[in-house]
């Protein structure tokens, strides 16, 4: 079980989640509401500040320039360790 510190303006929250997928954590908290879930759309696309991810898909959706900006697709992405990330 990793703590996720999530941003979203000026608002720090931190979580600790249970459930299998980081897109489910999400959704389930109410933080956002994504539906696709194929990594073919980008509407979960989410900043990463600190952490480690596995992601088991490609980035079809990001640039090469995103991905090195640090965003990433939690739809299809495995929480490794404790996360902070921007919304």
């Amino acid at each position: 079980m990793y703590k996720i510190r999530i941003k979203i303006g000026d608002k720090h929250l931190f979580f600790f989640p249970h459930v299998e997928s980081f897109v489910e954590f999400l959704n389930k908290n109410g933080i956002t509401k994504y539906r696709c879930c194929s990594g073919l759309c980008g509407t979960c696309k989410i900043k990463l500040i600190k952490g480690i991810v596995e992601n088991i898909e490609p980035y079809y959706y990001l640039n090469d320039k995103e991905i090195n900006l640090g965003y990433i697709l939690p739809c299809v992405t495995l929480v490794r360790s404790d996360l902070e990330i921007t919304i």
